[in-house]
């Protein structure tokens, strides 16, 4: 579709100043370190600059490509340690147990509603990406419980805003 629709437009548009240029990335999902920053950097070091930008994302109602959206979601991803004291389930009364201890904090956070969101977007959403706690063991309660998660934020809110919360 991008392809065809810059055909599109340079058949339209043959005098057209400046250049196109299609950047697909391939590690979105992960830590995201060889796509769009690597670009970035590569030209602010050439001194380049964009004056538009048109971000492809596979993001759908009912269909590819039935929906456009104005502007971009931001996402601030955290982890959360929580310590405890290990120790054999035969034993609560010398336990802590972290993975008990973090359930409320969870809970909670899950429930906030953190901002509206707008015409555009979404309210911003917590979600658990990720918890580890234990040695695979079922008798051993854990030291440490790891939570990873995300916040993808609507333009109603800031990476800022939400870390100060």
């Amino acid at each position: 579709a991008f392809v065809t629709s810059i055909e599109a437009f340079v058949a339209r548009h043959p005098d057209h100043q400046g250049s196109i240029a299609l950047l697909i990335t391939s590690d979105e999902e992960g830590i995201a370190t060889d796509g769009t920053v690597k670009v970035v950097e590569a030209l602010a070091a050439r001194g380049e600059t964009i004056d538009c930008c048109i971000v492809g994302e596979p993001t759908c109602v009912n269909q590819l490509g039935d929906t456009i959206k104005n502007g971009r979601r931001g996402s601030l991803s955290g982890r959360l340690t929580v310590k405890g004291i290990q120790g054999h389930i035969a034993y609560p009364h010398l336990v802590r147990n972290p993975i008990h201890q973090a359930a409320p904090a969870i809970a909670e956070l899950a429930g906030i509603e953190w901002d509206k969101g707008n015409e555009y977007f979404p309210p911003t959403s917590w979600q658990i990406s990720n918890i580890h706690g234990g040695t695979g063991a079922t008798n051993v309660v854990p030291g440490t419980v790891e939570i990873r998660f995300n916040f993808r934020h609507s333009t109603a809110s800031t990476k800022e805003e939400l870390k100060t919360r």
